[in-house]
């Protein structure tokens, strides 16, 4: 705010007994609250016109338009409050930079079998195979917003454009002229983390078993048939499985697509950045960044996913899921009612993330009270201080704004971050066929125990922050809520 509007809000007070005209804390809007006399308004026609003046709007023009505002909202009276007087012109956002992807990388969804109608989840849309020196994307370029003003006639900028969410990892090029990446090998092609790859691609002809020992690829991988028990396969990219993953260990920073079934007994784990694609899985751990879809069962998993878990042509059997972006299922549980939980709207990286966060705000709160307490007494004899240690409290205080600077941006990362989960998060759980007794559906912090089997297709989510069951329309599904 000016100088000029404080002075004048100084000089108002609260505009006298009976009448407040104040701007909101974004001075994008003039807010009146008055109560009415019984009869004669005139009186406080005549103190809105000088408050407006002693803001400094006096032109006739948004005036008039202040006033002709305020003889509407006398009907509603006697008490008015917060009725808009006056607003201001919000600046028009700019075009940020975009992407133009070279291919056919990130389209979502599977290859619809023709005789069946249904989803082939072992066949994307998506192509991500490349040859060197391919066009992989470029930048569309961004475009200014234009200036806002307020109710007192001030600017208002526009926020500047973002910079398009991408940037050159390994095996990619980019020319500046016509700001494009291009393929610096023929590979695979991700984009994980605003970071474009190509990896490079290994090959396993038949199993990974003894023949191979355990593997550690910082590329893309595929196996044409099996990963046998007691395995260890790692790979930096996606990772390809032609046939079947039996008890072992498998982490990709890509996506896994395994074109027939996953089947563990004791040490199967999975660890996936990205999407996992199988035809069943059965007792294994799962912890994924994206989706995981299952042809036919899921069946007594742990399964923690930043993304959805999609189960639509078969049933999800006991275990433990926490899906933040939702489930949807054929059949939920099993004829034999065997216990299983399943949450959504949850993120299960959350609770380790935010202690991590809070233990770096809290130790960058003690540096900044530490420096203060330091800097303190030096201000207090700064007269008095020696060459050398004006020099000193000159850098003291020098760090001590860089870390004040660090710990308010941590700050606000911190409670950043709840609004960013709450945003991404779907609470849906979908059933089109049948929920069978001994289920616990948790949707956040809502908890549901199935008791007796129900029919569907349903939808389990919240109304008004409480636990709702609805009835699916045609063709509703969990893509309808992402």
């Amino acid at each position: 705010m000016s100088n000029e509007v404080n002075a004048a809000m100084a000089k108002r007070g609260s505009g006298g007994p009976g009448l407040d005209l104040r701007p909101s804390d974004d001075f994008m809007t003039l807010l009146l609250s008055c109560t009415l006399p019984p009869r004669d308004t005139e009186l406080i026609r005549t103190r809105i016109r000088a408050e407006l003046a002693d803001l400094g709007i006096s032109d006739d023009t948004r005036t008039k338009e202040a006033m002709g505002r305020f003889e509407k909202a006398i009907p509603h009276g006697p008490l008015l409050e917060n009725v808009v007087l006056l607003e201001g012109i919000p600046p028009t956002p700019p075009k940020d930079e975009s992407i133009k992807w070279g291919g056919n990388f990130h389209a979502k969804g599977f290859i619809i079998d023709p005789k069946t109608g249904r989803a082939d989840y072992r066949r994307k849309v998506a192509d991500v195979s490349v040859e060197k020196d391919q066009l992989l994307a470029e930048i569309v370029p961004s475009a200014p917003g234009q200036n806002g003003q307020d109710v007192f006639g001030r600017m208002v900028p526009a926020r500047e454009p973002r910079p398009a969410p991408i940037r050159e990892g390994k095996n990619t090029r980019f020319e500046t002229a016509g700001q494009r990446y291009f393929a610096e090998t023929s590979g695979q092609v991700r984009y994980l983390d605003d970071v474009l790859f190509v990896d490079d691609v290994f090959r396993v002809k038949g199993d990974a078993g003894l023949r191979t020992g355990n593997i550690d690829h910082p590329g893309a991988l595929i196996i044409e048939r099996d990963i046998q028990s007691d395995m260890v396969v790692k790979a930096s990219g996606d990772i390809d499985i032609g046939e079947n993953i039996e008890d072992a260990i498998v982490e990709s920073g890509g996506n896994i697509t395994v074109h027939g079934g996953i089947s563990c007994k004791e040490r199967g784990v999975i660890k996936v950045a990205g999407n996992l694609h199988a035809r069943f899985i059965r007792n294994t751990d799962i912890d994924a960044g994206g989706d995981i879809y299952v042809d036919g069962e899921l069946n007594q998993c742990n399964i923690r996913t930043r993304g959805a878990v999609i189960v639509k042509q078969g049933r999800i059997v006991g275990g433990s899921i926490i899906a933040l972006k939702g489930v949807e299922t054929q059949d939920l549980g099993s004829e034999a009612c065997i216990p299983g939980n399943v949450t959504v709207g949850k993120d299960y990286t959350m609770e380790a993330t935010v202690a991590k966060m809070k233990s770096e705000v809290e130790s960058a709160r003690e540096l900044v009270l530490k420096l203060r307490d330091t800097i303190a007494p030096l201000r207090a004899k700064r007269d008095s201080l020696t060459p050398r240690m004006q020099q000193q409290l000159a850098q003291l205080t020098e760090e001590l704004k860089k870390r004040e600077a660090t710990y308010d941006q941590q700050d606000k990362s911190l409670k950043s971050i709840f609004t960013a989960t709450k945003r991404a998060a779907v609470p849906h759980i979908y059933v089109h066929g049948t929920v069978y007794p001994d289920n616990l559906i948790q949707v956040r912090a809502q908890v549901k125990k199935i008791k007796e089997t129900v029919a569907g297709p349903l939808r389990f989510s919240l109304r008004k922050g409480k636990f709702s069951v609805f009835r699916l329309k045609d063709g509703e599904s969990l893509e309808d809520k992402s």
